[in-house]
This record gives structure tokens, C-alpha cells and sequence, in this order.
């Protein structure tokens, strides 16, 4: 926990303008800052500074995706998928997060970093309409995870009525880790154009002589 703290202060405070924004969920009033969360986006810094992390994380969504037998067989091995995205998220009192899903991603794994007793509300809460099943409350110790499928689960943070709500996000997908390229939380089709664009630069840079220092 005190890893990923260190590097999403550092991210916040020598990166905002390109890693720290606030995200609305609401579809009313974007700046009303209620209905949402302040996101700071760590990917590449914690391939980087701290990928012990990140492997941790897929051991993780593993173990779960083992204990649930693979979902049915529905869905891939965690181990095989790569990191999409890395975020350190934050909560003020008076704020929540509507039901949403993660599209384009398979797995989502959300770590608390504060004791339960530190905030008031804010449980996460998942909920399949599809399987019309009842929406399930979570409100773990700190460091425990909660992992889910992506596109298919919807979930939502409930009211936060006192003190501060802080978590660790990660995101799995069948694409690489975004090690480099598109800050933030790419879509597929951006991560592909940055490919494409990254293999052009190299093809007409290969032949190109070494500087010297």
C-alpha cells in the first residue's frame, strides 16, 4: 500500500496536468464533482518503479479466477492478459459513484488502502442485471481485493458520509501492458494506432546511425 501511495503522490505532483483529473460519472452536471472520483493514472510508472505490483495483482485476479473454475471456462486466465490501466482513486466526503461498466476490459481488481473504519458508506457494490441478481455489497479490511468481470458486472460506490475513501484500481485486457504510449486509460483502438505508429517510427528509424556521446 505505501508503494502505490508513494508513487501516485509523486504521479499527482510532477504529472497532473497529464495523470490526475477528476472523473464524473454523472450524465447530468460533469462539474458538480459528486458523482465521480479523483483519478490519478499510474501505468507506466509502476511498470517502471514497481512492477512487483502489478504481478501481484494478476496473482490476485488468478486465484479468483481459479476458485471461481475459470468463470464456467467463460474467461481467460488472468496471467495471459496484459495491464490496461493502473489507478490510485479517491473519494471525498459527500461523493459516490453511479453503476457503470468497464468496457473494453476483462477483469477489474479494486484494492482497498484505508481501514473501514477510516470512511462511512462508500461500499462498492456490484450488481448483474442480466443474471437479475441482487446487488452485493463490499466493505473489505485494507489491502483486500475484490475482483470482477469487467463488462459484464455493473457496480457503483455507495454515499460517503465521513472521512476519506482511497483504492488501488487495476484493469485487465487482451492486449499488452500499456508500459508506454497513451496516458490515462486507452481504447483499444487508440492503443492500436499508437502500435501502429510506434512500428512505422521504428521501420524508418532502423537503418538510422547511432549518435555519439
Amino acid at each position: 500500500a505505501l508503494t502505490v501511495q508513494a508513487v501516485a503522490f509523486c504521479v499527482k505532483e510532477y504529472f497532473e496536468d497529464s495523470n490526475f483529473e477528476y472523473r464524473s460519472f454523472s450524465q447530468e452536471d460533469e462539474d458538480e464533482q459528486i458523482d465521480g472520483n479523483y483519478c490519478t493514472y499510474m501505468d507506466h510508472f509502476m511498470q517502471i518503479f514497481a512492477p512487483g505490483v502489478s504481478a501481484q495483482i494478476k496473482n490476485v485476479a488468478y486465484l479468483a479466477w481459479q476458485e471461481a473454475d475459470g468463470w464456467n471456462g467463460k474467461y481467460e486466465d488472468p496471467k495471459t492478459l496484459g495491464v490496461r490501466t493502473t489507478e490510485h482513486l479517491h473519494y471525498k466526503r459527500g461523493g459516490h459513484v453511479s453503476f457503470h461498466d468497464d468496457p473494453d476490459s476483462v477483469y477489474t481488481i479494486v484494492v482497498s488502502l484505508r481501514r473501514p473504519e477510516e470512511y462511512i458508506g462508500g461500499e462498492l457494490l456490484v450488481a448483474d442485471w442480466e443474471e437479475n441478481e441482487m446487488q452485493r455489497l463490499f466493505k473489505g479490511p485494507r489491502l483486500s481485493a475484490v475482483v470482477f468481470v469487467s463488462e459484464e458486472l455493473l457496480h457503483a460506490v455507495g454515499d460517503i458520509t465521513g472521512g476519506t475513501r482511497e483504492t488501488f484500481a487495476t484493469e485487465l485486457w487482451v492486449h499488452d501492458d500499456v508500459t508506454y504510449g497513451p496516458n490515462g486509460r486507452p481504447t483499444p483502438d487508440a492503443w492500436n494506432s499508437f502500435l501502429e505508429d510506434w512500428k512505422q517510427y521504428e521501420n524508418e528509424n532502423k537503418n538510422e546511425p547511432e549518435s555519439e556521446l
